[in-house]
């Protein structure tokens, strides 16, 4: 709920917002590999879903997918590294399960005022990345090319020149929205929790 601040629907957001979503350590639930499952975790609970959950109780409930293709459910396991699969889970299994939770919208291929757009709106956005922001280690799977340092985040604001993420492996922080811009559009994948 909550009243509108303008009349108009083509307000323009402000020149910044953080929302405030509080971070959730994927190290603390012993998920090494579990960035996908607490950032939207972080983000279910600032939007007041999934309250009861921990991440390990969370972690729980993902997909996997027997074959490792990220594209189906999670490859391998959170809890630890194995070599040779790739452990991420992409938007069109991540989506659907923690739809399961509350309110998500798949916006991958969304520009970043796309991602600014949902901020403003109230709802943070899961975004994949690199991490630490480099440059991309491609590999090639039987599934397709994947990132090896890939890395997924919750973004919950912005200002004008940088983007305010709550990390599950690093914290929260800024980082210029040139270097998260460059970072997420190696792949474009993004949800917007509502």
């Amino acid at each position: 709920g909550g009243s509108s601040n303008s009349g108009s629907s083509s307000a323009q957001p402000s020149t910044s917002k953080v929302l405030g979503v509080s971070f959730i350590s994927q190290e603390a639930a012993g998920a090494p590999e579990g960035c996908e499952a607490a950032s939207a975790l972080e983000a279910l609970h600032y939007k007041g879903h999934a309250i009861g959950m921990s991440l390990a109780s969370f972690l729980k409930t993902m997909p996997i997918a027997a074959n490792g293709n990220p594209y189906q459910g999670f490859g391998g396991t959170p809890y630890a590294v194995v070599d040779g699969v790739y452990q991420s889970i992409f938007p069109s299994a991540f989506t659907p399960w923690v739809a399961g939770f509350g309110g998500t919208s798949n916006i991958s291929g969304s520009s970043l005022d796309g991602i600014i757009s949902q901020i403003a709106a109230g709802n943070p956005v899961v975004a994949w990345v690199t991490l630490n922001y480099q440059g991309p280690q491609w590999h090639h799977y039987d599934w397709g090319n994947g990132i090896d340092n890939a890395h997924v985040v919750t973004v919950d604001g912005y200002n004008g020149d940088s983007m305010h993420i709550v990390d599950p492996e690093n914290g929260t922080y800024w980082v210029s929205k040139g270097a998260f811009n460059a970072a997420y559009s190696y792949m474009k994948f993004a949800v917007a929790i509502s």
